[in-house]
């Protein structure tokens, strides 16, 4: 191969390599503006609307009535949210679309959790398509369906994956 032929190459790898991270960083910072959104509509008690603008990864897997009954569980066993520090995050680009996976350290009322959401970028648009809640302060009941575990990318392949 010719030492020009070579260099293209590798200057268009690295501008493919350029522009996948500033792609990451767009897709993370949009699903990033969805987490404090989320906290202000569950500390106000909607849910329904959560659901009603969630992903429809989310609403295969569990129907509005359940989805409802675990974030009301998890608001009357830890109370409303006081902070939350992200803890880390992936990007997930497949066939099926961009998922941005955040992990919260959260501090509620009553105690503290680790929060991971799941979200699926669209254009400019986080929707939820996984939310999960882990608890040291109490037990939250886990009935055998009800979107909390849900996470739309986890049994997708990784194309790309990047991790804080």
């Amino acid at each position: 191969m010719k030492p020009i032929t070579q260099a293209i190459r590798l200057g268009l790898v690295g501008l493919a390599m350029l522009l996948a991270g500033c792609s990451m960083s767009g897709d993370t910072a949009i699903a990033e503006r969805a987490v404090p959104q989320f906290h202000a509509s569950f500390d106000a008690g909607q849910f329904e609307a959560i659901y009603a603008a969630a992903a429809e990864d989310l609403k295969r897997q569990a129907t509005k009535d359940e989805f409802i009954a675990r974030l009301e569980s998890i608001r009357r066993q830890l109370g409303a949210t006081k902070s939350s520090t992200q803890q880390g995050w992936t990007v997930n680009y497949n066939g099926s679309g961009t998922f941005v996976t955040l992990n919260y350290a959260t501090i509620y009322e009553q105690g503290e959790a680790d929060e991971h959401f799941a979200f699926r970028v669209e254009g400019d648009k986080a929707l939820l398509a996984g939310y999960r809640v882990d608890s040291r302060a109490s037990i939250i009941d886990r009935p055998s369906k009800g979107g909390l575990q849900v996470r739309a990318n986890e049994t997708r392949r990784r194309a790309t994956t990047r991790t804080s």
